[in-house]
């Protein structure tokens, strides 16, 4: 018996039910590209250390994003307990069923990471937190929500280094 049977609710009908609700909201289009930025500065520490708090599947926002998507997936994940995989692999499997298959991108998984950070920073019920070494490799270790880390290094861009140079 797998994960997902073993549950003592079934939630064959969770995805189809939030589909059906979401109609009833306007869809709210989400920008992931300032959260890319932060994605792809990720260490390999603060991939590797990413844990997730979600809701109960019933106490789910409603609403129509992607955001929102992403919570009830993630609570549907937390009921047949696949949240215990790593954050490589949930970044990943967010990212082949919301957004993108490339296997280049799903290598990676920087659209994941970026969704997971839009998700945690939207306060909809779901905490994701990763261990940051502000001074280094060494520590000292801190545990920051991937939401804020992610919006902090936004700021420190390629573009926006080269635009306070000239001007």
């Amino acid at each position: 018996m797998n994960t997902i049977n073993a549950t003592s609710v079934p939630i064959r009908g969770a995805l189809p039910d939030y589909w059906g609700s979401a109609a009833d909201y306007p869809h709210q289009p989400i920008d992931l590209a300032p959260w890319e930025v932060g994605a792809r500065a990720m260490t390999p520490l603060e991939r590797a250390t990413i844990r997730i708090i979600a809701p109960d599947l019933a106490h789910c926002p409603g609403g129509s994003s992607l955001v929102h998507e992403a919570v009830v997936r993630l609570a549907i994940w937390k009921r047949s307990n696949q949240l215990s995989h790593s954050g490589t692999w949930i970044a990943r499997s967010l990212q082949r069923a919301m957004l993108s298959v490339h296997p280049n991108g799903l290598r990676s998984a920087h659209k994941g990471f970026a969704l997971l950070a839009a998700v945690d920073a939207a306060e909809l019920g779901v905490e994701v937190w990763t261990t940051f070494a502000p001074e280094g490799v060494r520590g000292p270790f801190s545990h920051v929500r991937l939401g804020a880390l992610c919006a902090s290094r936004t700021l420190g861009t390629d573009s926006e280094r080269h635009r306070t140079e000239i001007g």
